[in-house]
């Protein structure tokens, strides 16, 4: 794990809630692509970053919508190179 911070925008159109249950309270995880360049083509290129857990009936309400460029904080990982989820090429 490394720690990292990287200025860009968020993508909230293309937002994913993933169904999760914290302490046994439903609720979701945010996950978010965030655009930080463009390639040599001026395609931006996105990292996808994980807002945290909310509660269900909480989910819908997002004050940070309004933003435009930001700058996140955090720590950048690998993935798994093969969880259960994971399909052979």
């Amino acid at each position: 794990m490394k720690p990292v911070s990287l200025t860009g925008y968020f993508d909230h159109n293309k937002e994913v809630k993933v169904e999760k249950y914290l302490n046994g309270e439903k609720g979701v995880e945010i996950i978010t692509p965030f655009y930080t360049h463009l390639n040599n083509k001026e395609v931006p290129q996105a990292i996808l970053v994980n807002r945290g857990w909310m509660a269900e009936d909480l989910k819908d309400w997002r004050y940070d919508r309004l933003q435009d460029f930001t700058k996140v904080q955090g720590v950048l990982y690998r993935g798994d190179n093969k969880t259960k989820y994971s399909k052979p090429n």
